[in-house]
Order: C-alpha cells, then structure tokens, then sequence
C-alpha cells in the first residue's frame, strides 16, 4: 500500500471545515460523483452547505458564548449578594 503524505493544503482545508477536507478527499477518490448527480444543481448543494454551517455555528456559539452568559450571571449575583450583605450590616 502506497503510503500518501497529508498535505499542507489539506490541513488548512480541514481545519477550515471538515466536511469539505471530507467531500475533497471523496472527490478525489471518485465516490462523491453519485452524490453530485442525485442533487443535481450547484444550489442545492450550496444550500445543503449553508445548512451545515449554519448548524455548525449553533454548537460552537452555544458552546462558548453559554459559558459567557453563564459566567456574567454569576457574577452579578455575587455582585447583588455582596451589596445586599453591606447595606444589611
């Protein structure tokens, strides 16, 4: 078995979106092609793309900015308690 060195290129590729390093890889191999015609149109592949990413980008937004929100009402309550705590003292 040929042994194939993992370009730079597709490093980039895959931290950029994994699903297209994926697709690019299939393509190459020639197995992406019976997706490609049951789709029929470059929009609706776009779409299906949007749709990925828009997805995507959920997970990672919820991800990191609900540990955010998470952290910024915590600290307002500690904030509430503390002034709560001097002004009954």
């Amino acid at each position: 078995m040929k042994k194939r060195w993992i370009t730079a290129k597709e490093i980039n590729q895959f931290c950029y979106c994994p699903e297209q390093w994926r697709l690019a890889k299939l393509h190459r191999q020639g197995l992406v092609e019976a997706d490609e015609q049951k789709l029929k149109t470059q929009k609706r592949l776009f779409q299906k793309g949007k749709r990925y990413h828009r997805k995507k980008a959920v997970s990672v937004w919820v991800k990191t900015k609900g540990t955010d929100w998470a952290v910024a009402v915590l600290l307002v309550v500690i904030l509430l308690f503390v002034i709560w705590t001097v002004m009954n003292a």
